[in-house]
């Protein structure tokens, strides 16, 4: 008989885990994820003010919009001449949704490029640009229908 000192093991089975590649794979995902997580992260500022400006033009207020874009912007434009703008391109007051598909900023300026669709359904390309002025971003050019698109 064994002595109390010896003790018995019962048989293991070993955990079979994860595959190496299987765990690469899932590492590069994760990273990847991350990244983009970041990046939409560090950019979401330029989007805000760009959605809040089409907000006030859908409400009809195109006094407040221009006065929310940027001194450049109005050094170039007047308002009687932005409410031209605007009256030239429905779409903009007209909106029902959009899309910004990229968006970036470097050294000063961001830029928003997507899409805005219209309440009849139409859909149009358009890039805001931005610059940050007094600590916020304002816009600074609308290039509807870009050629770059």
């Amino acid at each position: 008989p064994p002595s109390p000192q010896q003790q018995y093991a019962a048989p293991t089975q070993k955990k079979k885990g994860m595959p190496m590649f299987l765990k690469v794979i899932l590492g590069i995902f994760i990273f990847i994820v991350l990244i983009v997580v970041i990046a939409l992260f560090a950019t979401s500022g330029v989007v805000k003010p760009v959605e809040e400006h089409l907000a006030l033009l859908k409400k009809g207020d195109v006094d407040a919009a221009y006065a929310s874009a940027s001194q450049a912007f109005k050094d170039v434009l007047t308002l009687n001449e932005y409410k031209k703008f605007v009256s030239q391109f429905p779409f903009l007051a007209n909106n029902k949704s959009h899309n910004f598909s990229e968006r970036e900023i470097k050294n000063n300026l961001g830029r928003v490029k997507g899409t805005i669709t219209a309440n009849d359904g139409s859909v149009v390309p358009i890039i805001f640009t931005l610059v940050k002025e007094n600590d916020s971003w304002k816009i600074i050019s609308i290039d509807i229908n870009p050629k770059d698109f």
